[in-house]
């Protein structure tokens, strides 16, 4: 019989799965991440510019929004699953363990450098291999 996975197996199997995605498609990555400073702009009237108001007015822009909300959903109800099933032990609230892994991954792929099959982070001189391996160790260390 299989055993069933945890909270805790969740949140790291979709770890995983982020920092796969940034190292197969950087570009893409990019992408998304302009697209957060986009949305952050459109719902801040200190930040917008004129092409925030224009995304804003845009047909598709609530559709969007929404899809780039769903991953936060997601990892605050595996933390809560993982909190009742005790593989999490963090007594955090879910949502500010996710602020906390969710800043920590945006931070860690956002230095590394996934050109020509590359996996560490080198800044100012300071180089990081193996940050793939490490970042799990550190989310983990997150919600124990």
């Amino acid at each position: 019989m299989a055993s069933r996975s945890t909270g805790l197996d969740r949140i790291l199997r979709y770890v995983q799965g982020y920092i796969d995605f940034c190292k197969a498609s950087p570009k893409h990555y990019a992408l998304i991440m302009d697209f957060y400073l986009i949305l952050k702009g459109v719902g801040s009237e200190d930040l917008q510019s004129d092409m925030h108001l224009e995304v804003a007015r845009s047909g598709n822009f609530k559709d969007v929004e929404a899809s780039a909300k769903l991953p936060a959903g997601l990892l605050i109800k595996e933390i809560e699953a993982g909190q009742k099933d005790s593989s999490i032990n963090s007594k955090k609230s879910a949502s500010t363990l996710f602020i906390n892994i969710w800043a920590y991954l945006i931070g860690i792929t956002s230095l590394s450098d996934f050109s020509n099959d590359q996996s560490g982070i080198n800044i100012l001189e300071v180089q990081v291999e193996n940050n793939e391996v490490d970042a799990l160790a550190v989310v983990r260390s997150m919600l124990s």
